[in-house]
C-alpha cells in the first residue's frame, strides 16, 4: 500500500488513538461543511476549541457545553453555560441546510445525551442587526424581553441588555464582551 498524507486526502477518514492536540490540526483540515465532535469531557472540549483556533483562526467553532447542575436540581444552571448552549444552537438554526461554509460543533459527551429545545423554537427567536439598519426600539426591548434578556442599569454578564436614550447595551449569547447599539433616529450607527 502506498504512504499517503491524510492532509491531501478528500476521502472519509476514521482515525482513533490520535494524540491530543494533533486531532484539532487534523479537524481543521478536514472539516467540510457542518461537523460534530464528541469530546470525553468539558475540559477536553475548551481545550479542542483552543487548538483549533489555533491552527484555523478562520474556521466557525461553536462549542457545546453539557448542563453545570442535575435534571431538577434547586440551583438554576451558570449564565454562561446557558449563553454558549443558546449561541451554538443558535448557529446551527440559522444556517441553510445548503451552507457550503466549515463549521464544527465541539460537544461533551455529557452535552450530547441532553435534551435540546426544537429547530423551530430558536429559529424565531433570532435577530440580525446590522449598521445602517432599521430598528424600532420598542419592538427590539419586547424580542429581548420575549427571549429572556434581563433589563438592567448596566450591562454585566450575557442575557443583559439597558437601554439609555438612543443607546442600547445587550449582552448576547456566544460574546465575550457586550454590543453597543448607537441609535441615530431608529437607524443603527
Amino acid at each position: 500500500m502506498k504512504n499517503r498524507n491524510i492532509f491531501e486526502t478528500k476521502e472519509r477518514l476514521a482515525l482513533s488513538g490520535t494524540p491530543e492536540g494533533y486531532d484539532a490540526l487534523v479537524l481543521a483540515a478536514h472539516v467540510r461543511g457542518l461537523h460534530l465532535h464528541v469530546a470525553r469531557d468539558a475540559t477536553r472540549m475548551a481545550a479542542l476549541t483552543d487548538a483549533i483556533a489555533f491552527f484555523a483562526p478562520g474556521l466557525a467553532v461553536a462549542a457545546f457545553p453539557a448542563w453545570d447542575c442535575l435534571p431538577y436540581d434547586r440551583v438554576s444552571p451558570n449564565r454562561e453555560v446557558s449563553a454558549q448552549r443558546i449561541a451554538a444552537l443558535a448557529s446551527l438554526a440559522g444556517r441553510p441546510a445548503t451552507a457550503a461554509d466549515r463549521l464544527i460543533v465541539i460537544a461533551s459527551v455529557n452535552a450530547v445525551l441532553q435534551r435540546v429545545p426544537a429547530r423551530g423554537t430558536l429559529e424565531g427567536a433570532l435577530l440580525n442587526l446590522a449598521r445602517g439598519a432599521a430598528v424600532n426600539l420598542e419592538e427590539l426591548r419586547a424580542f429581548l424581553s420575549r427571549n429572556g434578556f434581563e433589563r438592567v442599569g448596566t450591562v454585566r454578564e450575557p442575557g443583559e441588555y439597558a437601554v439609555r436614550g438612543g443607546i442600547v447595551d445587550l449582552f448576547p449569547p456566544g460574546r465575550e464582551t457586550p454590543l453597543r447599539l448607537d441609535l441615530f433616529g431608529d437607524e443603527i450607527e
